[in-house]
């Protein structure tokens, strides 16, 4: 199985990110939008999907993805954190 996340998902409605590879959801990631500010609230991977990267892989994706639309968010996901602490190119997503 590979677990490089090869497209994310934004599904508005549900409010959350989907990281899916061949089709299949392997990472969500749920946010909250209210008065034009997304905030990030948790991501999950699915079990057999741990261990292997995947959180980061589809988070990178993620901040990436609001950094081409010059967004900023909020965050109260604890492995968001972690991944920021770890990779402080992505502040200038973080407001």
């Amino acid at each position: 199985m590979t677990t490089d996340i090869v497209e994310v998902v934004d599904d508005a409605d549900a409010e959350q990110y989907l990281g899916l590879v061949g089709g299949e959801t392997l990472a969500r990631l749920d946010y909250q939008e209210r008065d034009g500010v997304r905030t990030l609230l948790h991501t999950e991977v699915v079990p057999r999907a741990r261990g292997r990267g995947v959180a980061a892989a589809f988070v990178r994706q993620v901040l990436d993805g609001l950094r081409r639309e010059s967004r900023t968010v909020a965050v109260v996901c604890p492995y968001v954190t972690k991944f920021l602490a770890r990779h402080p190119e992505y502040r200038d997503v973080v407001r």
